[in-house]
Order: C-alpha cells, then sequence, then structure tokens
C-alpha cells in the first residue's frame, strides 16, 4: 500500500474543543499536533501533575534518575492538558484504556471516532490528536549514535538498503521517528520489527511510504515531517479512506 505525503503544514494556535468537532468541515480531516518543550514549560506544566492519577504516578516512580522522572510526570500532565482542552473537559476527568496491542485510547462516551498518539523524547514531548482511527506520532531528539550501522540493520528494510536512503546517525534517527509514527498507527509500535516498514522517500525530504509488510488494512498513509526545533524530529502519521488530510503543529514554549 502506497502512502501521499502530507497535503497541508501549518502553525495553529490553541487547541479547543470546538475546533475538534469542526475539524473534518469540508471533508478533510484536521490533525493537531502540539510540541512541548517541557523544560521551559517546567513551571506550568508541574502544577498540571496534580490531574494525574494513580497509575501514572506509579509508573514514573520507576525511574532510577530524577530528571527522567520528573520529565516523564511534565509530559504527562502535557498529555492530560492538551486532551482536556480538545475533548472540553477537567484534565482530572480524563480516562485511559488500553487496546489488546497496548495502544493508549481516551474513554469517551460521544461516539465521535478520536484518536491521539502521544511521545516524548529527552526534553520534547509531543500530543498529536484527530477525529481518526489510526493516528501516530513519534519526537527523536538528535543523539550521537555509537554503531550506527548496527542501527541501519535493525531498521532498514532490505529494499531500503538497495534506495539512495542516507545512513549517518540524524539520518537513521529521523527515519526511525517516522517508522514509530507508522507502527504506533497501527497500534503495535515498537512489538513489530521496523524492517517491516519500507520508504521509498525519507527526511529531510517529505517522506512516502513504499511498503507495510503484511497491511490489508482499509485506506491509504498520510504522513508528515519536521524539524521544528534544531535537532528535534517530529514524524506523523495518519490512515484515512482516502480524505485529505491537513497536520497543524504548535510548538509551545510558554
Amino acid at each position: 500500500m502506497r502512502a501521499r505525503p502530507a497535503m497541508a503544514s501549518a502553525l495553529m494556535g490553541a487547541a479547543s474543543g470546538d475546533s475538534c468537532r469542526r475539524q473534518q468541515a469540508g471533508g478533510a480531516i484536521v490533525i493537531h499536533a502540539r510540541l512541548f518543550d517541557l523544560e521551559c514549560l517546567a513551571g506550568s506544566l508541574a502544577r498540571g501533575e496534580a490531574f494525574l492519577d494513580r497509575g501514572e504516578r506509579d509508573r514514573a516512580a520507576r525511574f532510577c534518575k530524577a530528571d527522567l522522572r520528573r520529565r516523564y510526570l511534565l509530559a504527562h500532565a502535557a498529555l492530560r492538558m492538551t486532551l482536556s482542552e480538545a475533548v472540553g473537559c477537567h484534565p482530572a476527568e480524563l480516562s485511559f484504556e488500553r487496546s489488546a496491542l497496548g495502544k493508549p485510547r481516551l474513554v469517551l462516551n460521544s461516539g465521535v471516532p478520536f484518536s491521539f498518539s502521544f511521545s516524548h523524547s529527552g526534553a520534547y514531548a509531543v500530543v498529536a490528536y484527530g477525529e481518526c482511527r489510526d493516528i501516530g506520532a513519534d519526537v527523536e531528539v538528535r543523539r550521537k549514535i555509537d554503531r550506527p550501522r548496527a542501527l541501519s540493520e535493525a531498521i532498514m528494510s532490505p529494499r531500503e538498503h538497495s534506495c539512495p536512503l542516507q545512513h549517518d546517525s540524524w539520518s537513521l534517527i529521523r527515519i526511525w521517528a517516522v517508522k514509530e509514527a507508522i507502527l504506533k498507527a497501527t497500534g503495535e509500535g515498537l512489538s513489530r520489527s521496523m524492517t517491516d516498514v519500507s520508504l521509498s522517500a525519507a527526511p529531510p525530504n517529505a517522506p512516502i511510504l513504499d511498503q507495510l509488510e503484511g497491511d490489508d488494512g482499509p485506506g491509504s498513509w498520510r504522513l508528515a515531517f519536521e524539524e521544528p526545533e534544531p535537532g528535534v524530529a517530529l514524524a506523523l502519521a495518519v490512515r484515512t479512506e482516502d480524505a485529505p488530510v491537513e497536520f497543524h503543529l504548535e510548538v509551545a514554549r510558554s
């Protein structure tokens, strides 16, 4: 199954419940993505930690390093605050469940299709959501890869090794972000090998999905990739039934 590159990418203002309900006007599905700089927003996000449930606090407590524990709490506060705006309820009232494959879902009684995806890496977190069934998001920060050849073997498909895709550390991290977004959209995440995903074009160009091994799901894939901050890779993936898709990105710094 082939995918088309993102149809639109634009900056957006703060999300609201009304904007989420209106997002399919004119036939286009709007995917909202909000990128958080956790360090810049630490003060405001720390107040949101009061909205976290017992499970989120228990998972944070398992981190041995204080900075990892702190960023986990800040990222999950950002998740709750963003989704509460999108669906129009208090952050503490949000309830989550997991699919059989472990993908988190928001428990809603509205009957309106709604999906979200969440990722954090280093000092950044991203929350993406929209009125659709399958959505995936991933954010990765630039870092040194000690064994780029081994990483290439772990994530590149056989057909990609025969394509002129770049295999330096930063290129591999960006490819990882795109592939993880796709696998999160399917609900499989990293339980499935990235070598099952083949890209015919990869960042810094607009990513194009060439093949997802064994994919017989309905619709087409829409992908988007941006570097909203230096050294930050952000990828979004959506499967739709051939409806046009608009990706709206907001970078939250204050």
